[in-house]
């Protein structure tokens, strides 16, 4: 049953927290306003109760009176809704943290040293430090983390819509577009878009995005490439001999996605020991655990998303732990507001 699944997800990522904090007596956690550290934070919080034990959970907000430019469905402070799981579980210490004594820059050189790999997010580097910081000065000496959440537990599972078709099953394509749209989780623009995003060639792809008002980013956007060099025929054809997409198009499959992301991810190994180094805090993350992906890589498409309900799994596993708000929020949590393009 799809219920079994959820209780299945559930119990393995327990087991992941637990295997993370047996044993350890300085406990921190990163907490945001989303879904993953929600679910990972609620999970230490039980098992540290069951040991008698307490943890700190560190949510980044914005310096005050900063100017914020956010996105349409972003918000810029996480720290109201973070709290609010936090109160949930009395041996859970809550600590807001903005990053106004710090500068952009000034960590790279040491990070650069300790990890061997060049920093992803400048702007994020920026109160992720702070954390680290902070932690440290506490005497904490574990991390819990929750950046691989997006691609196990709280996957979206919108590759389904993609599937449907693809396996010639136009019935149950329009049975479960009829139920996002009715929910509100699902737009026409966006059931089209995955639905048969993949076969499009990249150019219309872009145009399609641009035309709906979506991100139409490609690796020249955000890169220190020139565009003339992304767009260069061989260096594409070398990104694509490596199995990379730098236009970022839809994937056809979940299991596509998640391998996609694992094979990218050697170098947070590379940063974690970086920390370990830095701030002799060693970060973990949960929702990577072998077993989770095993989990969700053999799960079946239709309890991601389920009832024209995206994230369906999460719901059942986690949706009594977390409040409320936060499992059914439509808008995330824009990170590092505080800092203006």
């Amino acid at each position: 049953r799809p219920e079994d699944h959820a209780e299945e997800l559930r119990a393995i990522l327990d087991r992941a927290v637990r295997d993370r904090v047996r044993g350890v007596d300085g406990l921190a956690a990163h907490l945001s306003a989303g879904l993953d550290s929600a679910a990972v934070v609620s999970s230490a919080a039980l098992a540290r109760a069951a040991e008698g034990k307490r943890l700190t959970a560190y949510t980044s907000v914005p310096m005050a009176g900063a100017e914020l430019e956010v996105p349409v469905r972003r918000f810029s402070d996480e720290g109201p809704r973070a709290s609010m799981l936090a109160a949930l579980y009395p041996n859970v210490d809550h600590v807001l943290l903005d990053s106004a004594d710090r500068e952009i820059g000034e960590d790279f050189d040491r990070h650069f040293f300790a990890s061997e790999t060049p920093i992803l997010n400048a702007c994020n580097q920026v109160w992720m430090g702070a954390i680290n910081r902070e932690a440290k000065a506490r005497g904490e000496r574990v991390a819990l983390s929750a950046y691989f959440g997006n691609m196990t537990i709280s996957h979206g599972g919108g590759q389904l819509m993609h599937a449907y078709i693809r396996r010639g099953r136009p019935d149950l394509w329009a049975r479960e577009a009829r139920l996002l749209l009715a929910s509100g989780y699902g737009t026409w623009p966006n059931l089209l878009l995955t639905t048969f995003g993949p076969w499009l060639p990249s150019p219309w792809l872009k145009k399609i995005r641009r035309w709906t008002g979506r991100n139409a980013m490609g690796l020249e956007d955000f890169s220190s490439l020139r565009a003339e060099i992304a767009q260069d025929p061989n260096f594409r054809a070398h990104l694509a001999s490596i199995g990379y997409d730098p236009d970022f198009g839809p994937m056809r499959s979940r299991a596509e996605t998640l391998r996609y992301v694992i094979t990218r991810i050697d170098l947070l190994g590379n940063v974690a020991k970086g920390d370990v180094a830095t701030y002799d805090l060693e970060t973990c993350d949960p929702t990577s655990d072998r077993r989770l992906l095993e989990f969700c890589l053999t799960a079946p498409d239709e309890v991601f998303l389920r009832e024209g309900r995206p994230q369906w799994i999460y719901g059942k596993a986690f949706g009594e732990r977390i409040p409320a708000q936060t499992l059914n929020s439509r808008n995330k949590g824009y990170q590092a507001a505080d800092w203006l393009p």
